[in-house]
């Protein structure tokens, strides 16, 4: 792996020593150039079978003779080997940014789909333990497989080409219309939706508004005119109003 990968070509030489003394191993190692040959001499002292390779355009045709994998957390490397169902253990890098290699792992070990071992002093302790385990006792790496196996279904072509076969059984069929009939009636449930809420609410609204407005109008201009015809009165003119032919023939017979 591109982040902390010397920690496994340092810290699990004790593991796999431990292992190979109670099993026959062949391990396929993944390592950079510069830890090669430290390595190869350590696999050759203990006899221990080994494949070194820093990359392998096909490295996963040769899942079906890999049994068991220690690997980071990585997403794309956990998703892959879930994909071909090959057991593994994640070990976080515990200095990826935000934790996120943690969280990986926790994600699959929550589907039971892998071991998650922490970087720690009591490693190689821990990972000789689970994988000395398995060995006794296989069912633990059938029930990663079968929950791997699981996950793959839910996302194999198969199983989503099934899915769009349900639904496209479940379409009605319908009578085929010129298209500028369909974009026709689309326009007009369209219009239709609108021309609700404006019949319903709009509407109303604004009628009820107009006849407020009109009623406050005319109630206003009453009211300007009885102020204009007052202020053209004078006191006599109040006062004789309704006499006014009365004083006209008094004036005129005085005169």
């Amino acid at each position: 792996g591109s982040q902390g990968a010397d920690f496994f070509q340092k810290n699990l030489k004790e593991t796999i020593l431990k292992l190979s003394v109670k099993v026959e191993l062949e391990i396929m190692h993944q390592t950079n150039d510069k830890n090669k040959e430290n390595l190869k001499s350590f696999y050759e002292k203990n006899q221990i079978k080994y494949v070194l390779f820093n990359f392998k355009k096909n490295l996963f045709k040769d899942a079906n003779v890999i049994y068991f994998c220690i690997t980071r957390a990585g997403a794309s490397s956990l998703a892959e080997l879930v994909q071909i169902n090959l057991p593994f253990v994640a070990i976080p890098f515990p200095y990826a940014k935000d934790n996120h290699q943690y969280y990986n792992a926790l994600f699959y070990k929550k589907l039971n789909c892998c071991w998650m071992v922490e970087q720690n002093s009591n490693i190689s302790k821990d990972l000789f333990n689970l994988r000395y385990s398995l060995f006794e006792n296989k069912n633990n790496l059938n029930e990663k497989i079968n929950a791997m196996k699981k996950i793959t279904y839910e996302n194999s072509w198969n199983n989503i080409n099934q899915k769009i076969i349900d639904s496209i059984n479940g379409i009605k069929e319908v009578e085929p219309r010129p298209y500028f009939y369909s974009r026709l009636e689309g326009k007009i449930k369209s219009s239709n939706k609108v021309d609700l809420f404006y019949n319903k609410i709009e509407k109303p609204v604004f009628i009820i508004t107009s006849i407020l407005i009109i009623v406050l109008t005319v109630i206003t201009l009453n009211f300007n005119e009885l102020d204009e015809d007052n202020s053209n009165y004078t006191i006599e003119d109040l006062y004789f109003e309704d006499n006014e032919s009365s004083i006209i023939n008094l004036t005129s017979y005085e005169e």
